[in-house]
C-alpha cells in the first residue's frame, strides 16, 4: 500500500520545488490515510514537514492549486491529535484562518479549510488555540448563511465541535441556529402565502377575461330606444 511509502513521499516533497511535481506529491499525500499511521509525527518531525507546510501557507508564496493541496494534506495530519497540537505550535492556525476570509470567493478553498479546522476543532490543544486567538466561531455562524449547501453544513459540523467542546460558545451557537430555523420556517410560510394570493389573482384574471368574452344577454340592455341588430 502507498502508505507504507509515506516517508519516501514526504522525503521528496523537500527535494522539488515545481509546483506541478508538488501539486502530484502533496496531492497523494493528501489523499492517503496517515493520521491514522503510529509512526507519523515521528516522520513528519524527521523530514521538517510542519515547517514545509507553514511555509506554503504564506500569502504570495504558493500557486493556488499548490496551495489547496497543501491545505489538503495540513487537514489530514491534523487528524494526528500529536500533530495537531505540534501545528498549533505555529501560524498554521492563524493562516488558515487569515486565508478562509481572504479567499471566501473560492468554494473548494474554503470547503477545504474548514475540514482542516474541523479536524483542529477535535483535538484539545489546537481548538483552544483557535478559539482564543481568533474570530473563527463569529465567522463560521455567518457561513451558515453561505450559498454553498457544503459549506454550510461543513460550518455547521465547526459549529457542533465547538458547542460540545465550550459551553460560552454553545449557548450562542444554539441561539444562532434556532433564529436561522426560524428564519427558514418563516420564508417558507411567506412563499406559501405568496404562491396562494398568485394563484387567487391569477384565478381571478381568468374568470373576469371570461366574463368579457362572454356574448351579450339583450335583456340586460337599458331601454334606451336602441333595438338589437336583426
Amino acid at each position: 500500500r502507498l502508505v507504507a511509502y509515506a516517508a519516501d513521499l514526504v522525503q521528496l516533497l523537500q527535494q522539488f520545488e515545481m509546483p506541478e511535481l508538488l501539486v502530484e506529491l502533496l496531492g497523494t499525500l493528501g489523499a492517503l490515510p496517515l493520521h491514522s499511521l503510529p509512526e507519523l509525527p515521528r516522520i513528519a518531525h524527521k523530514y521538517d514537514l510542519v515547517d514545509l507546510l507553514q511555509r506554503h501557507l504564506t500569502p504570495g508564496y504558493t500557486e493556488d492549486d499548490v496551495l489547496l493541496e497543501v491545505i489538503v494534506l495540513i487537514g489530514e495530519l491534523a487528524g494526528s491529535e500529536q500533530l495537531a497540537a505540534t501545528m498549533a505550535q505555529t501560524r498554521i492556525l492563524r493562516s488558515l484562518y487569515l486565508l478562509i476570509t481572504e479567499k471566501q470567493e473560492d468554494d473548494e478553498l474554503v470547503l477545504q479549510i474548514l475540514f482542516a479546522l474541523y479536524r483542529f476543532l477535535q483535538a484539545t490543544e489546537s481548538r483552544q488555540s483557535l478559539l482564543s486567538q481568533t474570530q473563527l466561531v463569529i465567522y463560521l455562524l455567518d457561513l451558515l448563511l453561505d450559498k454553498s449547501v457544503a459549506i454550510r453544513k461543513m460550518s455547521a459540523s465547526c459549529l457542533d465541535v465547538v458547542a460540545e467542546f465550550d459551553e460560552h460558545w454553545a449557548s450562542q451557537i444554539r441561539q444562532r441556529k434556532f433564529q436561522m430555523h426560524n428564519k427558514e420556517w418563516l420564508e417558507v410560510i411567506d412563499e406559501d402565502e405568496a404562491e396562494e394570493y398568485e394563484d387567487a389573482v391569477a384565478l381571478n384574471n381568468a374568470m373576469s377575461h371570461l366574463q368579457l368574452n362572454q356574448p351579450l344577454d339583450a335583456s340586460q340592455l337599458d331601454d334606451d330606444g336602441m333595438e338589437p341588430p336583426s
